[in-house]
């Protein structure tokens, strides 16, 4: 079982302790700093260990609690993760490393005390439930409306030079309707084996005198996670996130999404969601536009992330958002639809640069109802209480 361990810089001394508390335990820990490899893309390896590590454990101090934008972004990414996990189960886990005030955002989320006598075992009661909770998703699939959903995985690794390495999951349907599940697994699992079959093209493509030197960056690496936006009867959304590795100075993070209506199985496309006679692009870009601007300031009020605020500062950013938020009919984004509203996904260098990372905007379907259809596919996402 993987426990992905969030701090401050400020606390690492004391974290470190856990860090090996939680391997004497039996548990496999990831630490954000103590287990990046020099030249490895952090970012990437970050976001990798929060979408798929089992529990995590954000330790809070009196100095992370008060460090400017530390509750604002760091634990955002975590609340976040939890809404993808199944209802009531544990995910994340506060620990007070010492007395300090509990940050709003995660009021609702019981705690443990470090500092206190029983606090660990608290912690270790904790994990050992999240991991029996673990096993039996795994072996029942999670229950999302009239779907069982499964995370099947295609792994694979090869040596040579240079080699590849790939771990792509993908979701696995079971449900009333055998028919749309059949359909629906059978393009995703396509997808998967598609990206596959472009990594196995190395074993072909040997070139040692090239390759020899170049160590561990000898290996084209593909890695897919997913994320079930939506899922209904009438309607399926699911986004991908795609990491490549081709041999350059760093790796790409790349969005792919599948929409779908039910009954029977059937490609939505953005463009059906908005009437015929606006622009509905100019619409979406303006409003993408801000929204990009408005999370570089939330994550500017970071101490480690201070960049953000001078990001779109300069006439050739503010002409880079502008160009990536230009829609044309063959370059519209990658989106999926919710309860909330339609998501559109930015990849790095689109509307920044690449250390500015991925972006993720969410438009509210209120802000878009001036160019809504009124018969639209929106109507479908609007769930029943008992499908919530």
């Amino acid at each position: 079982m993987i426990v992905f361990i969030s701090y401050a810089k400020e606390d690492s001394e004391k974290v470190s302790r856990i860090h090996a508390d939680l391997k004497a335990s039996g548990y496999q820990s990831w630490m954000d700093v103590h287990d990046i490899a020099p030249g490895q893309d952090w970012k990437f390896a970050l976001q990798r260990a929060i979408s798929t590590c089992d529990a995590a454990i954000i330790c809070l101090s009196t100095k992370s609690v008060s460090k400017t934008g530390y509750v604002q972004v760091e634990v955002k990414e975590f609340l976040e993760q939890r809404k993808r996990r199944p209802e009531g189960s544990i995910y994340l886990i506060p620990v007070r490393l010492e007395p300090c005030q509990i940050p709003s955002e995660l009021a609702e989320v019981h705690y443990a005390d470090l500092f206190e006598q029983g606090g660990w075992e608290k912690v270790i009661a904790s994990l050992g439930e999240a991991k029996r909770e673990r096993r039996a998703l795994q072996e029942q699939g999670e229950i999302r409306g009239d779907f069982t959903i499964r995370t099947r995985v295609l792994e694979e690794r090869w040596e040579g030079l240079p080699g590849y390495t790939a771990r792509l999951s993908y979701p696995d349907l079971t449900g009333e309707d055998a028919t749309a599940c059949d359909e629906l697994n059978t393009v995703f699992r396509a997808k998967r084996l598609s990206t596959l079959q472009w990594l196995r093209a190395n074993r072909a493509q040997q070139d040692r005198e090239f390759w020899h030197d170049r160590g561990e960056t000898a290996m084209f690496e593909g890695i897919t996670d997913y994320r079930i936006t939506f899922v209904s009867a009438a309607a399926l959304s699911v986004v991908f996130t795609n990491y490549k590795y081709e041999g350059g100075a760093h790796g790409m993070t790349l969005f792919s999404s599948d929409n779908f209506q039910l009954g029977p199985v059937s490609r939505l496309p953005l463009d059906a969601f908005f009437k015929s006679d606006v622009d509905y692009r100019a619409f979406l870009g303006a409003l993408a536009r801000e929204g990009i601007k408005r999370q570089a300031w939330e994550h500017s009020l970071s101490e480690e992330h201070r960049f953000f605020g001078d990001l779109f500062s300069g006439e050739m950013e503010r002409d880079w958002l502008a160009q990536g938020t230009t829609f044309k009919d063959n370059e519209m984004p990658e989106f999926t639809f919710s309860n909330s509203g339609l998501t559109l996904y930015f990849p790095p260098y689109q509307v920044a640069c690449y250390a500015a990372g991925t972006w993720e905007i969410t438009l509210p379907y209120y802000d878009l109802r001036d160019i809504l259809r009124p018969d639209g596919p929106h109507n479908l996402f609007i769930a029943r209480p008992e499908e919530r």
